[in-house]
């Protein structure tokens, strides 16, 4: 059986440690400043806009870490 360290998504954060280590922080941090600025009109429009730019900023870090983690290991084992 894999360890946790071997499993997605950690697999790709470990690869990929600048990426994920600047950009959750950023992610994170901006979504935070965004719900504030909405949460002044309406709590529930803030909560929503800060679920979605975490939602959408983790996929834009993940997505393209992982296509290319998983591009290399296949050029890996082609050779």
């Amino acid at each position: 059986m894999a360890t946790l360290r071997e499993q997605e998504p950690f697999a790709t954060i470990i690869a990929y440690p600048k990426r994920f280590g600047w950009g959750i922080p950023i992610v994170f941090i901006a979504s935070i400043g965004l719900g504030l600025v909405f949460a002044n009109r309406n709590l529930s429009l803030g909560i929503a806009v800060q679920l979605f730019v975490q939602t959408v900023g983790l996929l834009w870090l993940y997505v393209p870490a992982l296509r290319r983690r998983m591009r290399e290991e296949g050029e890996g084992r082609e050779e």
